[in-house]
């Protein structure tokens, strides 16, 4: 029986190696595809859960349940009962532009260009009546999950809004802070920098300056807002003010700029966690706007995505119709 020859043995090796490495590109781009499809969902999905939070927080800004007896403060068209006695919490809405609201001082930090801005909402909880002297623990929590009646005014002294089972004061801030984590990649280990949307709530017995980051992958977080001026004629706002322009607004009909807010405009700029894109997109990835409006290229060798997200958010409480 005769035997294969040396140019048959060449060719079929020939041939093996065309099939082994075709196999192995589709597998690499099929890889590198479905990576890139990962990090573009979470991105998405972090995008929603933030815009979702954020939204359900603003729409509650200013609220005080109406089953339960009037405040001392009369709750009218944009006022707003101040238990701890600082201009933050005179109104449902409250911001900073570029700075971390401090909840020690109930201030803003030193503006920074370009850096996230901070939202203040503060509203009261519906926890109905408790039987004091029970071990009845149905309480409102902030964004942290902490317990309200720890902030002092809502738990401490006598009388005592927890005891008495009044509705409870709650204040959530949100801005975005810096964040550093490794990320395995194959055998290579990389540091990944990023933000990430963060909370401080006043469930606390002092309040801190300590931020939780909730949700990661946010490059920039802006917030504007819409201000009426109580005309008779309704509430329709004809721009969206900064926080730093809303605070000197005039009074009118003895409602700042914050008490007048109808509604906030949010804009994430999300980045991906991993640097997935392929260089399909052109040089430098395309061109992108970001949440100040500016039109970006990213560099060369930039693979993150990058990718804007916005809302606008009616301020319902705040919301009362015509004067």
């Amino acid at each position: 029986m005769a035997g294969v020859t040396l140019i048959e043995i060449l060719i079929t090796l020939a041939i093996g190696l065309v099939v082994t490495l075709a196999v192995a590109v589709t597998y690499v781009g099929s890889r590198t595809t479905a990576t890139a499809v990962d990090n573009l969902s979470r991105l998405n999905e972090n995008a929603k859960l933030a815009l979702d939070l954020l939204s359900r927080e603003i729409q509650m800004a200013g609220f005080y349940p109406s089953i339960f007896p009037n405040p001392a403060q009369p709750l009218l068209r944009g006022e707003y009962i101040n238990l701890k006695g600082n201009a933050a919490y005179a109104s449902g809405i409250f911001g900073c532009d570029g700075a971390i609201f401090d909840p020690t001082t109930a201030t803003c930090g030193a503006a920074v260009a370009g850096a996230p801005d901070t939202l203040v909402v503060n509203y009261f909880t519906t926890v109905g009546p408790r039987d004091v002297g029970t071990t009845n623990t149905s309480v409102g929590t902030d964004c942290l999950n902490q317990p309200l009646q720890d902030d002092p005014v809502n738990g401490a002294g006598a009388p005592s809004r927890f005891a008495d089972g009044l509705p409870l004061f709650l204040s959530n801030r949100f801005t975005a802070t810096d964040s550093n984590f490794g990320s395995a990649v194959g055998t290579v280990n990389v540091e990944v920098a990023t933000r990430g949307l963060a909370c401080n709530g006043n469930g606390v017995a002092a309040e801190n300056d300590d931020y939780v980051q909730l949700y990661d992958g946010i490059d920039q977080l802006v917030f504007r807002y819409a201000v009426h001026d109580l005309n008779t004629s309704g509430e329709t706002p004809q721009r969206f003010f900064t926080a730093t322009e809303v605070a000197a607004l005039p009074t009118i009909n003895g409602r700042n700029g914050w008490q007048r807010v109808s509604g906030v405009s949010i804009c994430l700029l999300m980045r991906s966690l991993n640097a997935s894109r392929t260089t399909s997109l052109g040089t430098g990835g395309g061109t992108y706007t970001d949440c100040y409006e500016t039109a970006v290229t990213p560099a060369a060798g930039d693979r993150f995505f990058y990718k804007r997200y916005t809302r606008v958010v009616a301020v319902r409480n705040q919301l009362t119709g015509i004067q």
